[in-house]
């Protein structure tokens, strides 16, 4: 999200080390950010011109709580001034507070480090931002008879874990694996769902005034790898309890934030009738193609390669 000329500023002196002249000042969104999607923290810091600074890798937020950092960069303004750029994502709705930053600092007078402060955040939930007021009204009626917001929550969540389970059950008439009654052999699960989806591009599914049928069958094949490959009920979870299930799994801050995306995209359509355009479409295949290959990589890493000739051997 930009960052807008009113952000709100923290400033903040050097920490403990005694790291000479150094101010950090931190701008903030200047919109909420949003569940699971990408925002940017600005932070320009100045220091005494004969020191040299650089930021604390090790101390960025990994993923494995309510942060994960995506990206990090530094534009120098001169000798003694720059900013260092952060896009993150944030796991977690409601007031989270981003860790504070560690800034090193080497000069003439030896080695110091400085903090940068934490950054109170309000995270929005992902549908208030993506899809239109009329499109949820079928998720949320008007509440005329005082009936809590909650609860249409848990009904909404109850529906797509019925959905899921009866998906399951329709499955496993057939064999597993996705091998057909002929006999076909059945395959490795990313091997699996990369031909399921080539397939489904090529059933003639796609509608474009009804597209829940094919996001139906789009988020199947994820959850069905996850199930094969990950070793979980994906097809059994909500969208929630399996993306809490994936952090378990410590994924990367980019891959966990590409699942969170297709999934929750994936629900809006099939049951918020979020519209999809043909376009729109490819990419979302696309975009589940690159992140079962991502998924792949961490689950199945392929196998170190062979020593060379003549190296294997006993000495």
């Amino acid at each position: 999200m930009p960052l807008g000329p009113l952000a709100a500023l923290f400033l903040c002196t050097a920490a403990a080390g005694a790291a000479p002249g150094v101010s950090i000042s931190v701008s903030k969104p200047s919109e909420k950010p949003v569940l699971g999607e990408p925002f940017r923290l600005e932070y320009e810091v100045s220091w005494p011109a004969d020191y040299a600074i650089s930021l604390d890798t090790a101390a960025l937020p990994s993923g494995s709580g309510d942060f994960g950092v995506l990206e990090h960069s530094f534009k120098g303004k001169g000798p003694g001034g720059g900013k260092f750029l952060i896009k993150a994502v944030p796991f977690a709705m409601g007031i989270s507070t981003f860790p504070p930053l560690s800034l090193l600092l080497s000069g003439p007078d030896g080695e110091f480090s400085a903090s940068a402060p934490d950054v109170p955040l309000e995270i929005e939930p992902f549908i208030k931002e993506r899809t239109p007021p009329n499109l949820i009204r079928d998720i949320y009626p008007p509440f005329r008879f005082g009936v809590p917001r909650w609860v249409w929550w848990l009904l909404a969540l109850a529906a797509a874990a019925a959905a899921a389970l009866w998906w399951r059950r329709r499955r496993r008439g057939f064999p597993a694996g996705g091998a057909a009654a002929g006999g076909e052999p059945a395959l490795p699960p990313y091997e699996n769902a990369l031909r399921e989806l080539d397939r489904l591009l090529s059933s003639g599914t796609w509608d474009p005034a009804a597209p829940k049928a094919f996001y139906v069958r789009l988020s199947a094949i994820l959850r069905d790898y996850l199930d094969g490959e990950g070793g979980m009920e994906a097809q059994l979870m909500t969208t929630s309890d399996l993306l809490k299930e994936l952090r378990k799994k410590t994924l990367t801050a980019s891959l966990l934030a590409d699942s969170r995306a297709f999934l929750n995209k994936a629900d809006l359509v099939k049951f918020a009738r979020l519209p999809v355009s043909e376009q729109e479409r490819d990419s979302d295949a696309d975009k589940l193609r690159a992140l079962l290959g991502g998924l792949h990589g961490f689950f199945a890493p392929p196998p170190p390669p062979p020593p060379p000739p003549g190296q294997g051997g006993a000495r």
